[in-house]
């Protein structure tokens, strides 16, 4: 086998140390600074970045605190605006009641008038109907004329004691 031809021994050491010190060389002198550039440059990327995070993070979370702060806020306010509301509305229903209140007392008052002026003029048609009654009745029966005046004094005497006598019930 001619790799262990030991004539040649020297000379394959000769060339081996020469093809290294050359690869040796090219690698320090053009490999090694490349990669220690792109290695520097990563770390100094790498710090940016770190500075950066922080920074970011220091942002963020005076962010988040001024956030809690509006959101606090805007509770708050809108705490106010519902308590605000529930007590205008709280006083429109007491004035939309003492409106109703109004009414209807007023209402009542107009129906009762009506009520007692109907009432009236109901007892008048009756009194009319039971004097005229009275008068074509009683000639007949007890064969003596009596005078509309007579039978009206009689009826307003009866509604009187009518009246008295359901006062005095209730």
């Amino acid at each position: 086998m001619p790799q262990f031809d030991s004539t040649t021994f020297a000379s394959q050491i000769f060339w081996l140390a020469i093809c290294f010190f050359f690869l040796i060389l090219v690698i320090i002198k053009y490999i090694l600074p490349r990669l220690d550039l792109t290695i520097e440059t990563r770390i100094k990327k790498i710090q940016q970045d770190h500075e950066n995070t922080e920074d970011l993070q220091a942002k963020i979370d005076k962010l988040n605190d001024e956030n809690k702060i509006n959101l606090m806020k805007v509770h708050r306010e809108a705490n106010e605006l519902v308590h605000f509301n529930l007590r205008e509305l709280e006083r429109l229903k007491t004035e939309n009641r003492q409106e109703l209140s109004v009414k209807m007392s007023h209402y009542h008052h107009e129906i009762q008038a009506q009520f007692l002026s109907q009432k009236q003029q109901i007892e008048q048609e009756i009194h009319a109907i039971v004097a005229k009654t009275v008068m074509n009745i009683f000639p007949k029966i007890l064969d003596t004329s009596i005078s509309i005046d007579e039978i009206n004094a009689a009826i307003t005497e009866v509604a009187k004691n009518q009246q008295a006598s359901a006062n005095d019930l209730s």
